[in-house]
């Protein structure tokens, strides 16, 4: 027997998809920018969506947000949109939202989660964001770009500068999460 939806369900999943845009778009306005890639929000609310929404809204409630992006609402980083950003070497870390979203909520599982808990699931959930995000961005700029970017260069910019922002990131959606897990899971 499928499940359906309730209105709440559905205002969350949305609600959570404007948060995934708007941390794109904040951190686009930002003057911090390493190398090709702009320092966004999109992390801290993708490990806010897996937390709060469970296994199963989490990546649904992401892949509403790509849908919405390809469907031409700017609301990729630097207000990107429409299907030729499947072609931009930074979509792969789009894709590797879905399953970081599922990695987190996993981890996490349960109504009540410990603060250790949460670290670890977002901890091991960057996993394959980042072997989704670092492949696609090598393939598209190597392959597609024509460009010469080695995997180490990748790795440098796509990686280990981000590890500051990363981290802080985990750091606020683990106590936002804290917070807002016993009171959404009313509403779900």
């Amino acid at each position: 027997m499928k499940k359906k939806m309730s209105i709440n369900t559905l205002v969350l999943c949305s609600l959570f998809a404007a948060l995934i845009a708007a941390g794109a778009v904040a951190g686009t306005m930002l003057p911090i920018r390493f190398g090709p890639i702009s320092i966004t929000f999109q992390g801290l609310f993708v490990l806010l969506t897996g937390f709060i929404m469970g296994k199963r809204l989490g990546p649904i409630t992401v892949i509403l947000y790509i849908m919405i992006g390809l469907l031409g609402i700017p609301v990729f980083a630097n207000f990107g949109s429409g299907f030729g950003y499947v072609l931009s070497p930074t979509f792969g870390f789009l894709l590797g939202f879905i399953p970081m979203s599922y990695v987190t909520a996993r981890i996490a599982g349960n109504d009540n989660p410990s603060y250790l808990r949460l670290f670890v699931a977002s901890l091991v959930a960057r996993i394959p964001l980042y072997l989704i995000g670092l492949t696609y961005f090598y393939l598209i700029k190597n392959f597609y770009l024509g460009q010469t970017f080695g995997m180490g260069k990748v790795f440098y910019f796509c990686f280990i500068l981000f590890i500051p922002s990363d981290t802080l990131s985990q750091i606020i959606s683990i106590v936002l999460a804290k917070r807002l897990i016993p009171i959404t899971k009313k509403m779900l």
